[in-house]
């Protein structure tokens, strides 16, 4: 199962809802415990409902590295939860829906110790916490290892708040007037002070969780965070009726976990947008499982549409690495 270490703007690891594939959270503003993750800001529970709708299986480890969108996350904070998530999660993905407007040295060396020999993808926002006036692209996203986001409407057309694009750094992917999960309103009052257990009150009275449209670098990377997951979960699937796709696959795992080999799939599902400054992903151009007139046992169709993602990836990964895969 793919794992995913989601840090956002207020930091949520709590939904009003089941949340089976939430398996760990740590809060690193708060040592000792008491806070528990609290999301008091929202934007993190709605990341965590992207990600859910977007891979549903995948599992999802959260750090809480901020307090709120208005303060922005804390540096030394976020250094220690990717060491963290290294050390006892071995996450498969990274995705930081928040960035700095400077270059931050120490942040680029524990992202660079991470990133040498394993197998974590990190995907960025492309806009700084509290960009203000400035249109310059977030750091870590403007980082050459970090896979960079840019928001796109339903269209496909680039957001308005995107910043400036620099060379390499120009995929997007959906992120404007995203519906997902929110923070429930303050329940009433409990003996209990947990906000967990508070929700879970609420929810015994039969009250849903509250949705919220959102827009941003934010809300995207945790959509291209989710493709990624689906990615590495199709390489990892294995049919015995089908040993050659299965080869193949199996093959594909490595390459997949390098920024180089996921920011390549990611630029071949994407099309130009506007006036080609934007590539746009869309995951089922690559990855369709368009399968002829469709004659044939449903699990015929279904063998030869999982054999074309595949050969679709190598073709890909043969062309990023120059390797072909046999």
């Amino acid at each position: 199962m793919d794992q995913i270490n989601l840090w956002d703007k207020g930091r949520v690891t709590f939904m009003n809802g089941a949340n089976p594939r939430i398996k760990k959270r740590k809060d690193f503003l708060d040592p000792d415990g008491s806070n528990k993750c609290r999301d008091h800001d929202g934007n993190g529970t709605h990341c965590i409902g992207v990600l859910r709708r977007v891979a549903p299986e995948a599992d999802i480890y959260v750090a809480r590295v901020a307090t709120s969108r208005q303060e922005g996350p804390s540096v030394n904070a976020v250094i220690e939860a990717i060491s963290y998530a290294q050390a006892h999660w071995d996450v498969d993905i990274i995705s930081l829906s928040f960035g700095f407007e400077e270059w931050v040295t120490p942040l680029e060396r524990a992202i660079r110790a991470a990133l040498d020999g394993s197998k974590t993808l990190f995907l960025a926002a492309t806009l700084s916490s509290n960009y203000g006036t400035s249109r310059a692209m977030a750091f870590p996203a403007r980082m050459p290892d970090v896979i960079s986001l840019h928001a796109a409407d339903y269209s496909g057309q680039a957001a308005g708040a995107s910043p400036t694009v620099e060379y390499g750094k120009n995929l997007t992917i959906l992120g404007v007037d995203v519906v997902s999960a929110w923070i429930t309103p303050p329940p009433p009052p409990s003996s209990s002070s947990d906000l967990f257990a508070a929700a879970a009150s609420t929810r015994k009275n039969g009250q849903t969780a509250t949705t919220h449209a959102m827009t941003g670098t934010s809300v995207a990377t945790p959509v291209a965070a989710g493709v990624a997951a689906l990615v590495l979960e199709f390489a990892g699937q294995r049919d015995l009726d089908d040993p050659e796709t299965d080869r193949v696959l199996q093959k594909l795992g490595p390459f997949l976990r390098r920024q180089h080999g996921m920011n390549s799939v990611f630029r071949a599902m994407a099309v130009p947008t506007g006036a080609g400054e934007f590539l746009n992903i869309v995951p089922w151009n690559l990855l369709r499982a368009e399968t002829g007139s469709g004659s044939g046992s449903d699990s015929d169709n279904e063998t030869l549409g999982r054999r074309m993602a595949a050969f679709a990836l190598r073709s890909v990964i043969k062309n990023a690495f120059g390797q072909l895969i046999e």
